[in-house]
């Protein structure tokens, strides 16, 4: 079943996912930064994204702005799949700093950690990887060391 959030958490993760979204859709438009480490240059892949994909991505969007969380980890989870690091970042980031949503956090971890679509910060990393720690994910304490 998936978690509901309150009205305005929902509207702050649909303002943010809707500008990763939009990035993909119309290629080359720069994105916002959401936190002061995120590139914000546009697409970070060659990659394409077919009509079919970009329905489908369209869909869940809808379903994210309308509170399925679910729904909003999948759109994130299909840019960075397909390679758009930087619009996944971005919607990692959305639903990490709006919603708290752990598995989102970690994976924005990851990514800082790794320098995926955003400037490389193992501290920054790190940060993320403390509070998960913090809040009893077992898997950040290790990963702090």
């Amino acid at each position: 079943m998936a978690k509901k959030y309150s009205t305005s958490q929902v509207k702050m993760s649909k303002f943010y996912l809707l500008f990763a979204l939009l990035g993909v859709v119309f290629l080359g438009c720069e994105q916002p930064k959401t936190t002061a480490n995120i590139q914000a240059q546009g697409t970070s892949s060659s990659h394409t994204i077919s009509q079919a994909e970009q329905k489908q991505l369209e869909a869940l969007d809808n379903s994210c702005v309308a509170g399925n969380v679910d729904a909003c980890m999948q759109v994130a989870g299909t840019l960075y799949n397909k390679g758009y690091y930087t619009e996944a970042a971005a919607a990692y980031d959305a639903l990490c700093s709006k919603l708290q949503h752990l598995k989102a956090c970690l994976i924005l971890a990851d990514m800082f950690d790794d320098g995926l679509g955003v400037v490389k910060s193992s501290a920054t990393a790190k940060e993320i990887w403390q509070k998960a720690c913090y809040n009893g994910d077992k898997d950040s304490c290790k990963k702090m060391k």
